[in-house]
């Protein structure tokens, strides 16, 4: 029964994508893996090691069997699996996962082998569970789906020295997920929607960000991002929003941007060249959880905002090159560029962040990077066209930025200083980019028409207020130490009298008398 381990590595390696053998192979592979054969974990026999290693090595030879499998129709080796997973594989795997890589039982079990512990179960149970029928067996073992969350979670934290490979196996849970499974995660995962979410982000940035000493690894990332994309599709609210909330859309963002850039697109010499078909699928998914998050949020003007500034147009741009490879790619582009972007650009944050980001494209000269036909191209065109418009007509309304003066004390002045003139103490910044920021408190956001807006605008004027601020530090030093808090909350009592509209979110000199915005009422 083959009781060499190098006879057992040279039947593995005689597999090769030849499926014929499994019939002959496959009682071979699970007479190494008798349940009676599995060491106490605090009590080994003296030949422990040769035992472990004729087990992995008979893993290998499962796994390779199956991914030969792919290529064939026959079911029969699929019953097999399915006979011996419980018994003999599984138990195994289990042994393998916890005893010699997780806790290893003995001195004697070098890194080496560990590592080659690992990569060979997470292989096999990747392997497994692309197979529909198996998944389901795979997935309803009690504990499994446990201990893959908890090593997930422990490569992003890099414990253990492994590189990225339980994604590998997690994401077939998590894109057909039965009911139950997800909940598993979650549970793993001290019950923590937080602890997912951080764990799916911390990966990608350090596998993809901030590459470290190990080389990227793309098949992580790409299921990462199925991870990311499976949990937003399941609609679990829980993980969605911690996600949002731990900045998902800008890391997201900034990864579409690193894998559309000549660093992943063109590989170095002494290294394989990533296919661009591969690349343009982890593209797709960034880009549909972007959209999902852009649809489905009542936050959306915040998350397109953080996106822009992430720098999501050039991302879109550099991203054109991989259109012939993905369908979905170039279609959801130029919708989120010309049909969801534009619809927001009633919101200040989102026109500047939209007016800096195409500042810096012609200045970088991206924009040759935009197709010369087809809806990308009219997608550009509506977004600059509308651009420019708002930005016009918010002209208008502000005072010209280059007269904008951060009129506060500046960050070093403490508070002993209060007592000394506000022009002394004024910051003195100008807001040569119009990126300042108006106290929402004195500034209104909604009006009847457009004179009452002028009239107000004037008495706001007289009364020293729609004041703007370089930075969060200087607004709250002029309501501590200048006459900034009298003022603006004298305004907000006045509102609460019902004297003045209240504020709402979407800035009022981006709609017309009606209150509707000029995106509206171009699909009326």
């Amino acid at each position: 029964m083959q009781d060499s381990l190098e006879s057992l590595n040279k039947l593995v390696k005689l597999i090769d994508g030849n499926f014929a053998l499994h019939s002959e192979l496959m009682p071979i592979f699970y007479h190494h893996l008798d349940p009676k054969k599995i060491p106490h974990p605090t009590h080994p026999p003296p030949n422990v090691i040769h035992t472990l290693k004729m087990a992995t090595t008979a893993l290998e030879g499962i796994a390779a069997c199956v991914d030969a499998q792919h290529k064939s129709e026959n079911g029969a080796l699929m019953t097999s699996i399915e006979t011996h997973w419980p018994v003999k594989i599984w138990k195994w795997t289990h042994f393998l996962l916890i005893h010699c890589f997780s806790k290893p039982m003995l001195n004697s079990i070098d890194g080496e082998f560990r590592l080659h512990v690992y990569f060979t179960t997470m292989g096999l149970l990747s392997v497994l569970a692309e197979e529909t029928g198996l998944r389901v067996t795979i997935g309803s073992t009690p504990g499994l789906i446990a201990i893959i969350t908890k090593l997930w979670i422990a490569e992003a934290k890099k414990e253990g020295g492994v590189c990225f490979k339980a994604s590998t196996v997690l994401e077939r849970f998590v894109s057909a997920p039965k009911p139950g499974w997800l909940d598993q995660i979650i549970a793993a995962a001290d019950n923590n929607p937080t602890v997912v979410a951080k764990t799916i982000l911390e990966r990608i940035r350090a596998n993809l960000l901030e590459p470290g000493v190990l080389s990227t690894d793309y098949a992580a990332i790409h299921k990462d991002l199925l991870i990311a994309m499976g949990f937003s599709q399941a609609a679990t609210p829980a993980v969605c929003h911690a996600l949002r909330s731990h900045h998902s859309i800008p890391t997201i963002t900034k990864a579409m941007l690193c894998l559309s850039s000549d660093r992943h697109a063109n590989a170095p010499p002494h290294s394989t060249r990533i296919p661009d078909r591969f690349i343009s699928q982890c593209l797709t998914f960034c880009i549909i959880y972007l959209d999902m998050s852009f649809i489905d949020s009542e936050d959306a003007g915040t998350w397109i905002a953080q996106a822009i500034d992430a720098q999501l147009i050039p991302a879109f741009l550099k991203s054109t090159r991989f259109f012939v490879h993905d369908g979905a790619l170039k279609q959801i582009c130029p919708k989120i560029l010309g049909d969801v972007i534009p619809q927001y650009l009633v919101y200040r944050s989102v026109l500047r962040a939209v007016a800096r980001s195409l500042k810096n494209i012609r200045r970088i000269g991206l924009e040759g990077l935009v197709p010369e036909n087809g809806p990308f191209r009219d997608s550009w065109s509506t977004l600059n066209e509308l651009a420019n418009e708002r930005l016009g007509i918010k002209a208008h309304y502000d005072k010209d930025p280059s007269l904008v003066i951060c009129g506060n004390p500046p960050v070093s002045v403490s508070r002993r200083a209060s007592h000394t003139s506000l022009n002394a103490l004024q910051c003195s910044k100008i807001d040569e980019l119009g990126e300042f920021m108006r106290c929402s408190g004195c500034e209104l956001a909604s009006f009847v028409s457009i004179a009452f807006y002028l009239s107000f605008l004037n008495f706001l004027v007289a009364q020293g207020l729609l004041v703007h601020f370089c930075s969060r530090a200087c607004q709250q030093l002029a309501w501590k130490q200048a006459n900034h808090r009298a003022l603006c909350k004298g305004v907000q009592a006045r509102r609460r009298g019902e004297l003045y509209p209240a504020i709402v979110r979407r800035s009022p000199d981006m709609c017309d008398n009606r209150g509707c915005s000029r995106t509206d009422l171009q699909a009326r």
